[in-house]
């Protein structure tokens, strides 16, 4: 199988999960990939973005792209303005959030083009935002785990509970939630997300994103307002690290099972009572157990390797 990846250059994301999938799916099929640098993020969604103030070139010449089998873009946005008109290869398209008017923009153009088949990382989400699309070109292809980042770096557990990522109200209500229940307390660790307003600030990417949620016992993660089952569900047991999330009913087909492999959030829990029984040096054999149980998980289901064959099969299908 031909297959030509279109991308973005990623390089500076917290965790880059594109690239490995690419990669992973290099060991069993053809792939070649043209990557389109951009400066920001808006400019991937804007079918007008530019680069260095002028307007994206076209990059696709047709009578090499029509020799692939399959062309599968994990940036569409970033190539809707090519000649799509005289591609007749089969075109594929991945995405993560689908709420939005830029992401609803995308998949109006996507249909546009003849897109073939829809990949969104969230099933429920897609399901919800853009049940318009025809059911018979839609296959979920859930998040996945690289392990020669994510996995466990065998690290010393000096942080008894780890927070990543912004705290916003109105997205992440979980999250909030668990800053305004455990903030201030000495074992509790939180790096967000710097913006131009946090000089000097560090947010870890790749391995060192990876070694900071291996030095944690339990890290949170949040569905958000959204209920999407996002990238820390998996990146957080994936690190050998206890995962501390509420519950989406989409979690139980990805074989999260609460009380198991992951810590649940119900509505009427007292959050920081819930921390302090798990951290206590009482329940740490049963919470070794459970850590274990997601890691497991993550590397018997939810690996690139795993996600990439899964990816050919879908293909294959269609």
């Amino acid at each position: 199988m031909r297959i030509l990846w279109l991308d973005d250059d990623r390089s500076m994301r917290v965790c880059d999960f594109w690239t490995p999938l690419r990669v992973a799916l290099e060991k069993i099929a053809e792939v070649e990939t043209i990557l389109r640098p951009l400066d920001m993020l808006e400019g991937a969604f804007c079918r007008a973005c530019t680069l260095d103030g002028k307007k994206l070139p076209k990059v696709l010449d047709p009578a090499h792209v029509n020799e692939f089998d399959w062309i599968i873009s994990a940036a569409p946005w970033a190539y809707l303005w090519e000649d799509w008109g005289k591609i007749t290869a089969k075109k594929a398209v991945m995405w993560g959030d689908c709420h939005g008017p830029m992401v609803k923009m995308f998949i109006e153009e996507a249909g546009a083009i003849g897109t073939d088949l829809y990949l969104p990382l969230y099933r429920d989400g897609s399901r919800r935002f853009q049940a318009h699309l025809p059911q018979e070109k839609v296959e979920w292809l859930p998040y996945w785990v690289d392990p020669s980042y994510l996995h466990d770096y065998g690290e010393r557990k000096t942080v008894k509970f780890l927070q990543t990522g912004v705290i916003q109200r109105r997205i992440y209500p979980w999250r909030t939630r668990i800053f305004d229940a455990v903030n201030g307390r000495p074992w509790y660790m939180q790096v967000e997300r710097p913006t131009e307003r946090m000089d000097g600030k560090y947010w870890p990417v790749g391995k060192d994103y990876g070694r900071l949620i291996n030095t944690a016992r339990i890290s949170s993660a949040c569905t958000s307002r959204f209920h999407y089952p996002v990238s820390k569900l998996f990146e957080i047991p994936a690190c050998r690290c206890a995962l501390l999330c509420d519950t989406i009913p989409e979690m139980a087909d990805l074989g999260f099972v609460p009380g198991v492999n992951y810590l649940p959030l119900d509505e009427d829990v007292d959050i920081l009572e819930l921390l302090t029984h798990w951290l206590s040096r009482a329940n740490a054999p049963e919470l070794e157990r459970l850590t274990d149980a997601g890691y497991r998980l993550m590397l018997d289901r939810h690996t690139t390797d795993i996600r990439a064959r899964q990816l050919v099969k879908i293909l294959d299908r269609h």
